[in-house]
């Protein structure tokens, strides 16, 4: 039985910051439906090593859109294992799909792709995609092909099974100086890998395995001048601006052509280049154009002694081409900071401050930011985003209200109850994502159930259950004293605790050593936002401690900080709601799932000064909201998204083992004496000013859970935050 496949995967590097994925393209709807035991086999690995950086595009849906993310892919299949398949010089098409054909949208798509810096991957069957994408000019409607001097590619001879062959009937590429213009062991395709008798790469030799016989002719002959010496293939490489990386393993001369590298065509090329090539391809391709080197994926029911060298060899052309941004085993950790929007983009954003958050966002975090509207917000859109910012003020003028039973109109249609979008990002907080809100949108905790309420009565749920109250003007208040500033009051009398010390205020300066100060613009938006207890203003005592910390017990909540200028704890100014998949306070509010594993940071009053645009006026605390902004996301994305390289010292640390049953240990690159201080997931400070010692640090006797430790220089600067899982 002819089994047929059509499956591309294409390694391509694009120069285009946002590009990072891996693309496999095929026939089939999915990994899972490719019908060829190769093609899938190769599919399954890459989308298990590439994780959340794999992408799969069938055929039908290749374009310029769908291309745009793609950093890496690779184009491989085999379309049969039994029976005779022969194509000649004048005739390549069987051997592709119907939308790889010349002229197609697809075909031109990846062409322009190329041109504009793609790199790709070529394995099997699908190897005269060159000539479709015209990087290798032929006229197969004819014999003789184009003009003297010129090549054409030749591929006939038997693509059935050989069976039965001896463990010691190697099949590999030959990689010595005899079989290439030179010696191409040192080249990165081949970091890591060992070479049988120094000369050979070993890459099957299951018992059974395809073959296809594939091989260039010059218009004069085989490989001419002199058929198969080095003048051949260094004559082939100047026509192309190509380079031979291997001859087939058997061969010991230069007729076979194993594997070859199309380089770039845009800069200086040879004197005897083609001149019908274009001069317009920015990206490389690398084409393994024989079987019988021994690259297949499937041993069709035996063993490969070498299918590791075919998993590195691969691994590292996809390393090479995506200037290492993408390795094997690398599961494509989520590495973006997100801001939503109403508007398509940061440009057309209407709000001021929504508009300076997400600008200073977009310039301090480059390729590491992520703009999404409203609209497009996706489990899909959220996959490579590790914080997601949702900040955004409605109006600066006029009387703005919202009751306990009506929150609705802080929120735009697409984060309503039930949406998509509010589905989406709920189970995004719940498979571990991180969120920051701040402004209007704070009572999207509702929305997505991570605090319930029932907004349908009054009063509204079950004595002991607490609602949010957002009440009075949201106008703009002008002509304020500079000398009246607002910030977050952060003195344990404000709180349950002292926050001063919590990884999101690293590097900033209280004054008074009790106030963090954000704001003093003479004209300042308003919104006043507080918890009411159903029994009253947060009971027990309205203000006291005891009424912070009940609130902290019944959500799984840290109070980080009230209203600079309240001096007890009724003003609550932000608050960090913890994951709720761990153990809860015997108080925790059981309406609450416990199945969100990430957190949600809210600054649910803007009198504490969080404003981003000044309202034409001057704020000489905007480098503080800045601040605590880039502390926020660097904590919540375990320091991978930090403020560029120019912002920060460029130490290096690991910290080992973790997760940690007893003792953990920190390396440096410096020789600076370093401290650490050690906090709760609550922000309670468990150790200060620790020394890095050899010995390490003792935590056996500290509960299992998730901490932190701030690293300090001499100077007390802190450096880096890193969580820890203790067992």
């Amino acid at each position: 039985m002819k089994k047929q496949l059509f499956f591309l995967l294409i390694v391509a590097c694009i120069t285009s910051v946002n590009a990072q994925k891996l693309a496999f393209f095929g026939a089939e709807a999915d990994v899972a439906s490719l019908a060829d035991d190769d093609a899938k086999a190769a599919a399954t690995w890459m989308e298990t090593s590439y994780g959340s950086n794999f992408k799969y595009i069938p055929f039908s849906d290749i374009s310029t859109a769908n291309l745009s993310d793609v950093s890496v892919a690779v184009l491989y299949y085999l379309t049969s294992k039994e029976g005779t398949y022969s194509a000649s010089p004048t005739d390549v098409s069987t051997m592709l799909p119907a939308e790889l054909q010349v002229g197609t949208a697809q075909t031109n798509a990846l062409t322009d792709w190329v041109k504009a810096g793609g790199n790709m991957m070529i394995a099997g069957d699908p190897t005269p995609f060159i000539f479709n994408m015209g990087r290798v000019p032929a006229d197969f409607t004819a014999d003789p092909q184009r003009v003297a001097g010129n090549y054409v590619y030749s591929e006939f001879g038997n693509a059935g099974l050989e069976t039965g062959k001896a463990a010691d009937d190697i099949w590999g590429l030959g990689m010595r100086d005899a079989n290439n213009s030179g010696d191409r062991r040192g080249h990165p395709f081949f970091n890591g890998l060992t070479f049988t008798d120094n000369e050979y790469l070993s890459l099957n030799n299951a018992p059974d395995r395809e073959v296809r016989l594939i091989w260039w002719q010059h218009f004069d002959g085989i490989l001419n001048p002199s058929c198969c010496g080095q003048d051949a293939a260094v004559l082939f490489e100047e026509t192309m601006s190509a380079t031979k990386m291997g001859t087939l393993r058997h061969v010991g001369d230069s007729f076979g052509y194993g594997a070859v590298l199309y380089n770039p065509t845009d800069g200086t090329n040879n004197g005897n280049f083609d001149s019908n090539i274009p001069t317009t391809f920015k990206g490389s391709i690398f084409s393994i154009e024989n079987t019988i080197i021994g690259y297949e994926w499937d041993a069709n029911g035996g063993t490969n002694d070498f299918q590791a060298n075919i998993e590195k060899l691969t691994a590292n052309v996809i390393a090479h081409f995506s200037d290492n941004t993408l390795i094997a085993g690398n599961t494509g950790t989520p590495d973006k900071v997100a801001f939503f929007g109403a508007e398509a983009d940061v440009a057309s954003l209407a709000d001021d401050d929504a508009k300076a958050a997400a600008t200073w966002m977009e310039t301090s975090y480059g390729s590491n930011f992520k703009y999404i509207p409203f609209s497009d917000i996706s489990t899909a859109n959220l996959s490579d985003v590790s914080v997601a910012v949702l900040y955004y003020l409605t109006s600066k003028e006029g009387t703005y209200s919202a009751s306990p039973t009506d929150v609705s109109t802080m929120l735009p249609a697409e984060l309503q109850v039930g949406t998509a979008q509010t589905n989406a990002l709920t189970d995004w907080v719940k498979a571990g994502g991180n969120m920051m809100i701040a402004g209007d949108p704070t009572p999207f905790i509702f929305n997505m159930g991570r605090v319930p309420a029932d907004f349908t009565a009054d009063p509204q749920r079950v004595a002991g259950n607490y609602v949010y109250s957002e009440f009075g003007n949201a106008g703009l208040e002008t002509g304020k004293a500079a000398d009246d500033i607002w910030g977050l009051g952060m003195r344990d009398a404000n709180n349950s605790g002292d926050r001063r010390g919590h990884p999101f205020f690293n590097g900033l300066t209280f004054t008074d050593n009790e106030y963090l100060s954000l704001n003093n613009a003479p004209d300042r938006e308003v919104r006043l936002i507080w918890w009411q207890h159903f029994d009253g203003i947060l009971n027990p005592s309205c203000c006291g401690q005891d009424a912070a910390v009940l609130f902290e017990e019944t959500m799984s909540a840290t109070k980080m900080g009230t209203l600079r200028h309240v001096g007890d704890s009724f003003g609550y100014g932000a608050v960090l709601y913890n994951p709720t998949d761990g153990t809860n306070n015997g108080n925790f509010d059981s309406n609450i799932p416990t199945t969100f594993k990430g957190s949600i940071f809210s600054i649910e009053n803007t009198i504490i000064g969080y404003e981003w645009d000044a309202n034409g006026g001057t704020n000489d605390f905007q480098a503080n909201i800045e601040k605590l902004t880039a502390n926020v996301i660097a904590h919540f994305s375990d320091n991978t998204i930090v403020l560029s390289v120019n912002e920060v010292e460029k130490f290096d640390f690991s910290l080992y083992p973790n997760p940690v049953k007893n003792t953990f240990y920190i390396k440096s690159n410096t020789n600076q004496n370093l401290k650490i201080d050690l906090y709760s997931i609550t922000g309670k400070l468990i150790y200060k000013n620790l020394k890095l010692e050899n010995q390490g640090i003792d935590v056996s006797n500290l509960n299992s859970g998730i901490y932190f430790t701030s690293i300090k220089n001499e100077n007390n600067k802190s450096l880096k935050t890193i969580k820890i899982i203790k067992q």
